[in-house]
């Protein structure tokens, strides 16, 4: 039950701001995309494939790389995304949403309070915040990632791409050799909790502090030989006792 609830709240983000961001006075009835042959469904399908081999080719170098340890490489990736969506295209999207609602809003002041939402993501997600905000910047992530798509690409491409993903998540995630199973049963066998950035936990941290640092999403911990406490042996009291009082009769 505790998935549902991000899911829930990024569907719901994902819905309002793309009613949002369409004009209040654009009634006209909209032709179904991809029913003729003038809208060239076929180049609609091939960015969806393209869009999939790229989903594919990167998740295979995330492994590459986290198999082979190239933990810099990763969280220059994974950083730069973060920039990428909530500061660069989050200002585009936020203003877009303003001038469709026709907010009376400058540019200095949505770029300082997209400055803000921004900087604070990055920082809860890549350094220290508390679990609820690390949270929520997570969702954000996925919800800008699924609106990018939406307002950049045809509507038939969009349910192309989101039916190739299912596919490939499932792949992924559940067959023996998936990349994305791989990464985790690494992970839990190395003890690592490198990148919470790419992983929403649901679970409650223990001691539930005031702050956590980003990389401390709970794992299995596995002992090491170096670290494991070897059991003491204890002298029997009663044995010795017995063996002083016998050596002094």
């Amino acid at each position: 039950m505790r998935v549902l609830y991000p899911v829930a709240f990024c569907m719901i983000f994902v819905g309002i701001n793309v009613k949002l961001t369409q004009p209040a006075e654009t009634t006209s009835a909209k032709v179904i995309y991809g029913l003729f042959q003038s809208y060239d469904s076929h180049d609609n399908g091939m960015i969806a494939f393209v869009l999939m081999g790229f989903l594919v080719l990167t998740t295979s170098l995330g492994v590459f790389c986290y198999k082979k340890r190239f933990y810099k490489a990763i969280k220059l990736y994974i950083i730069s995304n973060s920039i990428a969506l909530l500061l660069i295209y989050a200002f585009f999207h936020f203003h877009n949403v303003a001038q469709s609602q026709s907010l009376p809003i400058s540019l200095p002041t949505a770029a300082f309070l997209t400055l803000n939402f921004g900087c604070l993501g990055v920082i809860s997600l890549h350094w220290k915040s508390s679990r609820r905000v690390h949270q929520f910047y997570l969702i954000m992530l996925a919800a800008l990632t699924a609106l990018f798509l939406i307002n950049n690409l045809p509507d038939w491409t969009v349910w192309i791409a989101i039916l190739l993903i299912s596919v490939w998540d499932i792949i992924a995630v559940l067959t023996p050799c998936g990349p994305l199973k791989l990464l985790v049963e690494t992970a839990n066998r190395r003890g690592d909790d490198h990148f919470p950035a790419i992983l929403y936990n649901s679970s409650s941290y223990p001691g539930t502090p005031e702050t956590t640092r980003s990389n401390s999403t709970q794992l299995t911990q596995f002992p090491s030989s170096a670290t494991e406490t070897t059991p003491t042996p204890q002298t029997d009291t009663l044995s010795a006792t017995s063996l002083v009082n016998h050596r002094f009769r």
